[in-house]
């Protein structure tokens, strides 16, 4: 891959090679990965042309005309070509695989949530709460190449998982590296560092890292990492990532979807699909690592993480200077979804069918607010 034109070009194959069991496919994906992931050698802008002309367009001329627009939109444009290519966008109608040091491509973790979909509403979300803040256009700019990076390694696990190369930190450092090659001063390019790191959850007190951090771009990114709460679609959207935690060791070693998945041989590309699977092995109780059995069901573990995140929708505590949060329209959320879980708890209702009830509810919220 010598060329930026080649590069391109395998990239786009990224996913397929993901699904591919081959060594042959392994090793290219593998290749893309790495060189994606080079803290040294990041992309060439004339790869980011599709990338450039999206974010270009999600940002108002006050905002591109500013002298420092276009080396902090190409930066943001190398994140975003990250994120999409490593882990997809359901806009194309492909997922990709989380891969990493505890996601291990054989697991097949399908990036259900993690992924580049919602990142351009993201940073219109950002813009719309700075400018609010009387921020200026640079902060708005750090901001803006912050979020882009904000999931750029994934795959690694949580600080508890791995405490010095857990996904977050690995995210920063990317995006660290990436600017100061941009030509970012140190002093800049700690501050984007920092942005990504706050967005790291902290077990212990059960709330993101930099929440409460003095820098008003830190809270940012911070506070839209989880902006989708307060959002019409905040049931379908953890929807997705219960199925995504179902999978992956990061939200727990047992895997128990991940691991049904396995038993069976299924192959799962997409939501809908992986909604199926858990309706057609709802009473299924894969195997641990210890060949015993699980003592829960696909069913159950599906269930019993709606439920938990609709107590953590109702209370979430945003950083103090967020103004885009919409306590009256989360609390509905949580609702919603908790109810959805019950359901699912006494199977009165399939994962397909509540999916489709998430949809409505988004319909519904979405012309109220």
């Amino acid at each position: 891959m010598d060329t930026a034109v080649e590069f391109a070009h395998h990239a786009r194959s990224y996913t397929d090679l993901c699904q591919d069991n081959s060594p042959a496919a392994a090793a290219a994906a593998t290749e893309i990965r790495d060189r994606l992931l080079d803290p040294h050698n990041p992309l060439p802008e004339a790869v980011l042309t599709p990338q450039i002309a999206a974010l270009r367009t999600a940002l108002p001329a006050s905002v591109l005309d500013h002298p420092g627009a276009h080396q902090a939109v190409v930066l943001a444009a190398r994140g975003l070509h990250i994120v999409t290519t490593l882990y997809g966008d359901p806009a194309t109608g492909q997922l990709g695989r989380i891969i990493g040091d505890l996601e291990r491509p054989e697991f097949a973790v399908l990036a259900a949530y993690h992924h580049g979909g919602g990142l351009l509403d993201a940073i219109t979300a950002l813009h719309q709460h700075l400018t609010r803040c009387g921020a200026s256009i640079d902060d708005i700019l750090d901001a803006i190449a912050a979020e882009a990076y904000s999931d750029a390694v994934y795959g690694h696990g949580r600080r508890r998982d791995n405490p010095t190369g857990y996904d977050e930190l690995r995210s920063a450092e990317l995006l660290h590296a990436h600017a100061r090659a941009a030509g970012y001063p140190d002093a800049r390019a700690e501050r984007l560092r920092d942005a990504v790191l706050g967005t790291a959850f902290d077990e212990q007190t059960k709330a993101q890292a930099g929440r409460d951090h003095p820098d008003i771009v830190v809270q940012a990114v911070v506070a839209v990492d989880l902006h989708v709460l307060a959002c019409p679609d905040a049931v379908t959207t953890a929807m997705d990532l219960a199925v995504e935690d179902g999978m992956s060791a990061r939200w727990s070693p047992d895997r128990i979807i991940g691991r049904a998945i396995a038993e069976t041989g299924a192959r799962i590309r997409s939501v809908p699909e992986a909604l199926a699977f858990i309706d057609a092995h709802a009473d299924r109780r894969p195997r641990l690592d210890n060949g015993a059995h699980a003592d829960t069901t696909v069913i159950e573990m599906f269930a019993d993480r709606l439920i938990g995140n609709a107590k953590f929708i109702a209370a979430h505590r945003y950083p103090d200077t967020w103004t885009l949060d919409n306590p009256e329209l989360r609390a509905t959320n949580a609702a919603v979804e908790r109810d959805l879980g019950q359901q699912l708890s006494r199977r009165r209702i399939t994962a397909v069918a509540a999916y489709r009830a998430a949809a409505e509810h988004v319909t519904t919220m979405s012309t109220m607010h």
